[in-house]
């Protein structure tokens, strides 16, 4: 029960840490000092870490962080792309890859991210 509290716990705290970001990136509407590569990374860690406990039918405690994060990183992505003025074909195309991941994952059909998650899950047994 008090691991469950404490996963729930920390799916609250994830919820409110980009929010300062994002409110100081909507009153500057500026994206100086801002580095978008590391903001994209941050958007592909979520991604598999999310993908990672949902296909292995972790409860949602366990991974729900991953979401809530990945979901306040895109829009901080977004509005990066937009006051930096990055290239729509960069924004696209990350953008576009990241969706494509996560429908990959919700699908349900094997996939890429799939093998890799079984693969990585497999080897990890092995070492333990």
């Amino acid at each position: 029960m008090s691991t469950q509290a404490l996963g729930f716990a920390i799916i609250g705290g994830g919820a409110v840490v980009k929010l300062p970001q994002i409110r100081t990136l909507l009153a500057s509407q500026s994206a100086a000092g801002l580095a978008v590569s590391s903001f994209e990374l941050e958007n592909v860690g979520f991604t598999i870490h999310a993908s990672y406990g949902y296909l292995l039918g972790l409860p949602i405690n366990a991974y729900g962080e991953a979401v809530v994060m990945l979901l306040q990183n895109t829009l901080l992505l977004a509005l990066i792309y937009r006051y930096a003025k990055t290239g729509w074909l960069r924004a696209t195309a990350v953008l576009g890859l990241n969706a494509a991941m996560i429908f990959s994952v919700l699908s349900g059909e094997d996939s890429v991210s799939t093998t890799l998650v079984i693969s990585a899950r497999s080897s990890w047994s092995a070492d333990v």
